[in-house]
């Protein structure tokens, strides 16, 4: 900008300094010019030319009767007086003096050739950092769209396990997943919600302790479906089950152990939980010291005596 207004400046004085130099032309010049002629005249006036020459003269004015020009009378002309000069000295200190004032800068125009060079420059790096940031939300974009489906896609699978396993584990009942944003799934969460046998739908919040452990156990039984685990720990999960509860846990965590290849340690002080263990391994405390045994239930099973 302040090179642009320099520039401008410049301009402007130099306009300036034109129309003053015309116009101190004009005024030397019709004087000089005026001089001249009446000068011209009065050597023609005082020179002696023979009849000749005279001659010659009359044959050359004939030649030109079409130069039609009209001079100015010399004693019409005003001679140049000392006002005169000194008009023009001062019109030229007062132009000398504005220029001084602007003081353009010689250097403006090489100044401004590097300034748009430079910018130039910048405009490239613009555009081409604008084209990685397109390419880059792009591929955002896509993978976004990736993340999505593939959550849809276990999402549902879920669901419908879920619905499966909690219908088993609870003789009858039902339970559901439910996305708070459909539009935008990890925002806002998921809902449980679950329907027990003769009973309605509720959130998982509202339920007792029994009914939330075999919601819970459904859902983690429901990812290992989907996604097994090799191995979990599970610490007295039966707490708040009745026996009959207790039971169809157990037996449903021994199925997954012989046929899904999973280990379960489950810590538990119900029979009806620890007698279908592989393997049973009992702590107990006798005289302030803390020990344990290890065995095989099945295997007392089969030497019982019949």
């Amino acid at each position: 900008t302040n090179l642009k207004k320099s520039i401008q400046k410049s301009k402007v004085a130099l306009e300036k300094l034109r129309t003053h130099l015309f116009n101190d032309f004009e005024l030397i010049h019709h004087p000089l010019r005026s001089l001249s002629n009446h000068v011209s005249n009065k050597m023609v006036d005082d020179h002696v030319v023979d009849d000749q020459v005279s001659s010659n003269d009359k044959m050359v004015d004939d030649d030109d009767d079409e130069d039609n020009t009209i001079y100015p009378d010399p004693n019409s002309l005003n001679p140049i007086t000392e006002d005169m000069i000194g008009s023009i000295k001062v019109n030229l200190s007062v132009i000398e003096y504005e220029l001084s004032k602007v003081s353009p800068n010689m250097n403006a125009l090489y100044e401004y050739s590097r300034k748009e060079l430079s910018f130039k420059k910048l405009i490239a790096t613009l555009k081409s950092i604008s084209q990685e940031r397109s390419s880059a939300q792009h591929q955002y974009q896509l993978l976004r769209r990736k993340r999505l489906d593939e959550f849809m896609t276990s999402f549902n699978v879920i669901c419908k396990e879920l619905s499966a396993i909690y219908s088993l584990l609870t003789m009858g009942g039902d339970a559901s997943l439910d996305l708070v944003d459909h539009l935008d799934p990890f925002s806002k969460g998921i809902l449980f919600s679950v329907k027990p046998a003769k009973k309605s739908w509720k959130n998982i919040a509202h339920l007792s302790g029994g009914e939330k452990t075999l919601s819970s156990l459904s859902l983690i039984f429901a990812l290992h479906h989907y996604s097994p685990t090799p191995i979990y720990v599970m610490d007295e999960i039966d707490a708040a089950l009745d026996i009959r509860n207790v039971s169809i846990v157990a037996h449903y965590i021994k199925n997954l152990c012989s046929s899904n290849n999973a280990q379960f340690i489950v810590i538990s002080l119900r029979n009806s939980m620890f007698e279908l263990a592989d393997q049973l391994i009992g702590i107990y405390k006798v005289s302030d010291q803390t020990s344990s045994v290890s065995m095989f239930p099945q295997s007392i099973i089969e030497e019982k005596p019949t």
